[in-house]
């Protein structure tokens, strides 16, 4: 029995998967079933997407599960500084 392969991973983080492809915000959202805002706040470092979102995020930009959390210590580390 195969262990089942990890979701290949092509771009860094959602900013540049956006950039790198030319998809829009908005067209994310609609495939994704989300607001284009809760996007726009999710790159701003406002929210960090719920697990759900973020598995969902990281599989259709093909981005590590892991650029969520770096960004949410980046921004704590900033806060604390």
């Amino acid at each position: 029995m195969s262990r089942p392969r990890p979701p290949r991973v092509k771009y860094p983080n959602l900013r540049v998967y956006l950039l790198e492809t030319g998809d829009t915000q908005t067209a994310l959202a609609h495939a994704l079933g989300v607001s284009q805002a809760q996007i726009s706040r999710i790159l701003a470092g406002q929210v960090v997407p719920r697990p759900a979102l973020a598995i969902r995020l990281a599989r259709y930009c093909q981005i590590p599960l892991e650029s969520f959390t770096w960004a949410a210590a980046a921004r704590q580390k900033g806060a604390v500084a």
